[in-house]
């Protein structure tokens, strides 16, 4: 019975994980002209942003299940559905309505919301924070990145 649980919650990791990212592979669109005439910070190039995503949705999804592993409480599953949420409503808002500001103030958002995320874990599991934290340190990057992209235009 228990390798019954333990199948449900990484099937719910997968599955919620493997949504959000394809979801947003198809939101984000860096060939566009509006984005191409965007004045952009130093970032990395190459496959660094969908290497680093691939490496967080795989964390997300063993958060997701750890989090069914051990019972938490529903509070923890609506905040990882709210990052879901804020991370595809940040791609609409920057990469297809072109909404900068609006697109910095929802990662500052994200950003505010992963920390409580990760207060409210520890409470369940101090290492479960350990699947959250390089999501934390990459949002705080992407804030900054927003930031400067809506100053730079």
């Amino acid at each position: 019975m228990k390798w019954i649980k333990g199948l449900y919650a990484l099937t719910v990791g997968f599955v919620a994980v493997t949504a959000v990212a394809v979801v947003v592979s198809v939101l984000v669109k860096t060939d566009t002209a509006w984005f191409t005439s965007l004045n952009l910070p130093d970032m990395p190039g190459g496959l660094t942003f969908e290497l680093v995503w691939l490496v967080i949705y795989i964390l997300f999804a063993a958060y997701i299940v750890k989090l069914t592993a051990m019972n938490a409480p529903v509070t923890l599953y609506v905040l990882t559905g709210l990052q879901f949420s804020g991370h595809i409503l940040f791609c609409i808002m920057f990469f297809r309505v072109h909404y900068e500001w609006v697109s910095l103030l929802i990662i500052m958002a994200l950003t505010v919301e992963s920390f409580v995320l990760i207060i409210l874990s520890m409470h369940c599991d101090a290492r479960s924070v350990w699947f959250l934290l390089p999501y934390v340190i990459w949002l705080s990057y992407l804030c900054s990145l927003a930031y400067l992209t809506v100053i730079m235009n």
